[in-house]
């Protein structure tokens, strides 16, 4: 009869641990019957000989996991019960073993791991569950995979401006790319991305045609101001330019008050 309703030993023994566990009142205990522990008052518990054990005093949660032969890691953002967060990205590495997650988390801040390594298995296989995936823009510029324009604080696809969230994700179609230099992991980093973070789309208040565009750059510039427009526009077509004779000519406009000659 148990072999025709396929009921197992493991099964029954399964129920009868469930029987004997008593969580808290108001936790769902989906998380411990699936990955042996759960979540109460923002600290994980686990449930030993002498009852419920604290494992850490915080949270954590994988946002997304970026993807990369070279540098691959995660966005997590932690939570303490003190109420502060923290968001960072953490090196794949570093959920490899308990030394190198206590070292990770604890560099941040006051998140102390108490569990060992079984816990931090068990926390894994939540985490990584829940995670997204996301690929990392290391250039600005044109993104030839995704076929779109990146900017620091987002990208322009096709006729659409898609801007970057606070993690520094955008989501287009059905992929999820990540942009480290306007994200707050690094917006108040004076070091990190500096060039980068100048690399912004700032919508006009108004539309502005190339004409006009143009007109002003010459009325406050002058004939540099042609000359830089002029090579603005050959700079977009470079690619074609470069086709002709296999070079492309670097600008170099001369002050005319000065009496310096170019340099060879």
């Amino acid at each position: 009869m148990c072999k025709f309703y396929e009921i197992t030993a493991a099964a029954i023994k399964k129920n009868e641990v469930k029987a004997k566990v008593e969580l808290p009142e108001g936790v769902d205990g989906e998380d411990y019957y699936r990955y042996g522990f759960y979540e109460k008052d923002g600290a994980y518990y686990s449930i030993g000989k002498d009852g419920p054990r604290c494992v850490a005093e915080f949270t954590i949660h994988v946002l997304y996991l970026i993807k990369s032969k070279s540098n691959p890691k995660r966005i997590v953002e932690l939570k303490g019960k003190g109420g502060y967060t923290e968001i960072l990205d953490m090196p794949t590495d570093s959920f490899s073993s308990l030394g190198t997650f206590k070292k990770a988390v604890e560099s941040v801040g006051p998140y102390v791991f108490e569990g060992n390594d079984t816990d931090l298995t068990r926390l894994k296989k939540k985490l990584f569950r829940e995670e997204k995936e996301s690929i990392e823009i290391y250039s600005l510029g044109y993104f030839k995979r995704g076929n779109f324009y990146s900017f620091a604080n987002g990208i322009y696809s096709g006729s659409s401006w898609i801007p970057a969230d606070e993690y520094g994700i955008v989501s287009c179609g059905d992929k999820n790319y990540f942009l480290p230099f306007d994200s707050k992991i690094y917006r108040d980093d004076d070091e990190e991305y500096v060039n980068e973070k100048k690399f912004r789309f700032i919508p006009a208040k108004k539309p502005v045609k190339a004409e006009e565009w143009m007109r002003l750059v010459r009325d406050v510039y002058g004939p540099n101001g042609i000359v830089g427009v002029c090579f603005y526009l050959a700079s977009i077509f470079r690619d074609i330019l470069f086709e002709i004779d296999g070079n492309f000519l670097m600008l170099f406009v001369l002050d005319s008050d000065s009496q310096e000659s170019p340099p060879l």
